[in-house]
């Protein structure tokens, strides 16, 4: 839940409050991320990282810092035994899509589906909060 209420106010905000230069650099972390060896969440975490700075609230930034050191560690154990799909790629590239057109509604509303497919997919660690 808490992911879900930070990174939907992050997209929202990042396809409004986007500049020019922070669409170059989502859409250069959306290419590395598709492009990227399979194996390591670093790329996935870069994208998320450069939208959550293209809202140009350093608060916002931040938390999605923290949150993505949990998420660092899930996503590691979940790469090393699946691999990324193209239904999980092109919902990224929409996400991008809807911030570079500054429309919030839909970067919520794709934003609402990568959570749900990682809530799909990640496994879920005992005793931890909901993230």
């Amino acid at each position: 839940e808490a992911r879900l209420a930070l990174e939907k106010e992050i997209a929202r905000l990042a396809a409004v409050n986007r500049t020019e230069a922070d669409l170059r650099l989502l859409e250069q972390r959306l290419r590395e991320r598709n492009n990227c060896d399979n194996r390591d969440p670093e790329a996935d975490l870069k994208f998320h990282a450069a939208v959550a700075a293209a809202t140009h609230n350093p608060i916002l930034a931040e938390l999605y810092e923290i949150i993505s050191q949990y998420l660092q560690v899930i996503m590691r154990m979940w790469l090393a035994a699946n691999r990324r799909n193209e239904a999980e790629i092109q919902v990224h590239n929409e996400l991008a899509a809807a911030i570079g057109a500054r429309d919030p509604e839909r970067a919520e509303q794709l934003i609402h589906a990568i959570i749900r497919f990682d809530s799909a997919v990640l496994p879920a660690e005992k005793g931890q909060a909901s993230v």
